[in-house]
Formats: C-alpha cells, sequence, structure tokens
C-alpha cells in the first residue's frame, strides 16, 4: 500500500491535461442596509448550476501555472424580497473562454481581450489549489493537520479574496484504493479584492475533499457554512472653492448568509 501511494504521489500536471469540473452552489442571503434613515432588511436566495472544460497551459514543477477554462454553460435562479422565484437565465460567464493565472497574490482571471470578468468570474481555476489540503507527509485515516487560511481562501469562498488569516483543521476520514477523503472545518477572515468590503468572515461548518492520488487531481469537493461581509457606503463632498475631496462614511450594508452550499464534482 505505501509503495501505490509513492507511486501515486508521483503524478503530476502537464501541459494539455484536460478536466471537466460542475459546480452546483446555493446561497440564502439576508442583507441589513444601515444609514441615516434607519435600517432595512431583505432576503436574496441565489442558485447556480455551472460547468467548466480545462486545459492546463502552463504547468511548473507539476503544478498547473496557467489554465484554459471554457464556460460550457453557467445558469443562475434569483429569488427574494420583491424577487418572485424565475426561470434560471444564463449568467455573464456562459459560454466566454478564461484565462486563469496562478501568481504569489493568488489566481489572476482574465477573458479573451483580456479584461478582469465580473465577481463571479474571479475565483475561476482556484479548485486546482485542491491539493493543499492534503497532509504533506503520507495520509492515514484518523490523522489530524492545520491547513492556514491563505493557502485556501480562493477556492472556498464564493468571492474574490486578496487576504485572510485563520486555520482549518483537517482530518483524514479514509486512504484506501488510492484515494484520500479530508474533511475540514474552520472560521476564515479576509479581505476581498473589492475596497468597498471593510470585513469578511467565513465560517466552514462542513467540509470534504476527495482526492484521486493516482490521476492527481480531486473527485469531489463539498463546502457548507456561512459568510458575513460588510461594506462601506461613502460619499465623496467637495468643499467650496477647494479642489480637495473628503470621503465620508455614511452607513454600511451588512450581507449574512442563512445558507452556503457549493458541490464540485470533476471528471476526465
Amino acid at each position: 500500500m505505501q509503495l501505490f501511494l509513492a507511486l501515486c504521489l508521483l503524478v503530476q500536471a502537464k501541459t494539455g491535461d484536460k478536466l471537466t469540473v460542475s459546480v452546483d452552489s446555493e446561497l440564502d442571503l439576508e442583507i441589513e442596509v444601515r444609514d441615516g434613515t434607519g435600517e432595512s432588511k431583505r432576503v436574496l436566495n441565489v442558485s447556480r448550476k455551472e460547468k467548466f472544460a480545462q486545459e492546463v497551459v502552463e504547468a511548473v514543477e507539476g503544478t498547473p501555472r496557467s489554465v484554459r477554462i471554457k464556460c460550457l454553460s453557467s445558469m443562475m435562479q434569483k429569488s427574494g424580497t420583491d424577487t418572485p422565484i424565475g426561470a434560471e437565465k444564463p449568467t455573464t460567464l456562459d459560454g466566454i473562454t478564461f484565462l486563469a493565472m496562478r501568481t504569489p497574490a493568488g489566481w489572476s482571471v482574465k477573458d479573451q481581450e483580456g479584461s478582469t470578468p465580473t465577481v463571479e468570474g474571479q475565483s475561476l481555476g482556484t479548485w486546482n489549489d485542491a491539493a493543499r489540503l492534503l497532509p504533506k507527509g503520507e495520509a492515514k485515516a484518523g490523522m489530524t493537520w492545520d491547513v492556514d487560511a491563505r493557502d485556501v481562501l480562493g477556492l472556498l469562498a464564493p468571492t474574490a479574496i486578496r487576504d485572510g488569516q485563520g486555520k482549518l483543521a483537517c482530518k483524514c476520514e479514509a486512504a484506501e484504493g488510492g484515494r484520500v477523503s479530508v474533511s475540514f472545518t474552520g472560521t476564515l477572515k479576509g479581505k476581498a479584492r473589492d475596497d468597498a468590503v471593510v470585513q469578511l468572515d467565513l465560517t466552514i461548518a462542513r467540509g470534504l475533499l476527495v482526492y484521486d492520488l493516482g490521476k492527481g487531481r480531486p473527485v469531489s469537493i463539498q463546502v457548507g457554512g456561512s459568510i458575513q461581509t460588510v461594506y462601506d457606503m461613502v460619499d465623496v463632498f467637495r468643499k467650496a472653492n477647494e479642489d480637495q475631496e473628503e470621503r465620508r462614511k455614511v452607513g454600511e450594508i451588512v450581507v449574512r448568509s442563512r445558507k452556503m452550499e457549493a458541490n464540485f464534482a470533476f471528471s476526465d
């Protein structure tokens, strides 16, 4: 068994490797606006079903450095306060091809014209970091370890992240047949790439990674938990007869999830 695992760990990504990724996700949000007029609340439910085709463009030391990702389909359905449930509609990602590159600051995504996609597309490719949830050495059932939040925030958070703090507590639930199952939980804090977001708290109540050592890629990732973000509402004031502008906080928007689930499935 140990020899088999050692041979599996030699499997590395290479240029031309292809992968299909299916993602089902659901966010049930409560949105609270606090400003000079008081407080108001509304709810919003967003469910998405998406499928992507990935091809490795460049690999460094057996790890994908840049990948081409074609969105085969991306459908979204919304409902909530003042928003009756409607039919599924294509998102801005549907049918578009992107290039995702691993950088020191995380994954950077551009479309075919070289433009940065909307927030919903800025985490494409982060699933290539799934192996960071594995232990450093041989996986054995029952063993535990921690993973730094900065290594996996892009993979787990439903928004683009540029900084993070915290750890995930991981446990090997099974290691047999060339596959490793890892459960993980934890609370992470970070900053979004949108500068208006001043606070982001992410709690992973239940997570499970199934990783195929023989193919060197994940089989599935399941994540459930909650997220809260705080946005500052800012107005810009210009003093009379002066060129200087002053930015003043006039309120804030708090978005917290009542439900957050995402399921990834990977196939050849």
